[in-house]
């Protein structure tokens, strides 16, 4: 492929891609929630030919939504874990650069929030659940 009269490996062009591409807020929080309810295990039983999948971060949320306000104290609401491997190299790039530890939390908690929301919307907004989610990623 040629761009500006020289001859560039398509390699090339997508590092550059990653590496001048600046995503909006609200980008970001959509490619993490997708990459979230993406993310599974799967389990394959070829003697009972069966397929078990596991949707990871939507199950962790599922089990997790409820417990939230049964915490007595801030420090025992459960921290949504979300594992660094689980997400593309692009989006954990992006998230890098973004500047302020505001703006990543804003980010973090609208993609947690999405999967909550989609548990149970009702719930979630009713007890306030929102202004309680803890997050952390792990390598």
């Amino acid at each position: 492929m040629k761009v500006n009269n020289r001859v560039v490996k398509l390699t090339e062009i997508k590092n550059t891609v990653i590496k001048k591409r600046y995503w909006t807020v609200s980008a970001l929080k959509d490619q993490l929630t997708l990459e979230l309810s993406s993310a599974a295990d799967i389990n394959v039983d070829y003697k009972g030919k069966h397929i078990e999948i596991d949707h990871k971060y939507f199950e962790y949320a599922r089990k997790n939504l409820y417990l939230i306000n049964l915490a007595q104290d801030v420090k025992y609401i459960p921290v949504f874990q979300i594992k660094k491997s689980d997400l593309s190299p692009e989006l954990v790039y992006e998230l890098e650069q973004l500047d302020d530890d505001k703006t990543l939390n804003e980010v973090v908690i609208g993609a947690i929030a999405n999967l909550y929301e989609s548990i149970n919307f009702e719930y979630f907004h009713k007890n306030g659940i929102f202004g309680k989610i803890r997050w952390e990623i792990v390598e």
